[in-house]
């Protein structure tokens, strides 16, 4: 996107993202986003609108830039291989520029069970990526290579909330503990996969 009023909106929002990502909704205060981004509070108002918007918006970036970028990968013809990398990348990911966990996990507890638009935001995030896991696994079925005794929803139930813990696990109990919990999570699934 083309920066405005000398300063790039698709840099300050990334930075917007990071600070949200790293401090949570309500941890994150208008002066942490202007130190985050370089820019008064005016200049914020004025690109973003409410910090709610700033939120929204940065969440809505979190999700296509990292979420769909996973979900993509989980489109190879071997979901159960694809799977299990994406998981051990969850767990080992360790990019300095930017803060452990995961944001949608994050804004999940946080905001999850809130009655207003931010937790509308947040829970179709989530119903959405259950609803793509859903439908790769439902072509495994019908391409014959799940168990039929699983169902697909609650098979992408399971792995949309792996996907939420084991980046928090890696925060929190380490990434060689995340690495057998995600392995863990991985050795189930592809054993309810059938090999062509």
């Amino acid at each position: 996107m083309p920066g405005t009023k000398g300063f790039s909106t698709d840099l300050a929002l990334r930075d917007l993202m990071t600070v949200f990502w790293d401090k949570g909704y309500e941890g994150s205060s208008i002066t942490d986003l202007e130190a985050a981004t370089g820019l008064r509070r005016g200049s914020l108002y004025n690109a973003f609108g409410t910090k709610e918007s700033m939120f929204r918006l940065a969440f809505h970036r979190y999700g296509r830039e990292i979420e769909d970028a996973l979900l993509a990968d989980l489109e190879a013809p071997d979901f159960g291989t694809a799977l299990r990398q994406m998981l051990l990348g969850l767990a080992s990911r360790s990019e300095p520029d930017l803060p452990p966990g995961c944001l949608i996990s994050r804004a999940a507890t946080e905001l999850g069970a809130r009655q207003d638009e931010l937790g509308v935001t947040v829970r179709q995030r989530l119903s959405d990526t259950e609803r793509q896991l859903c439908t790769r696994l439902e072509r495994e079925a019908a391409e014959g290579r799940l168990m039929p005794c699983f169902q697909p929803l609650r098979l992408a139930r399971f792995i949309a909330g792996s996907m939420r813990a084991v980046p928090t696990f890696a925060m929190t109990a380490g990434q060689p503990a995340a690495i057998d919990m995600a392995g863990t999570v991985a050795d189930h699934v592809e054993a309810v996969l059938t090999r062509d």
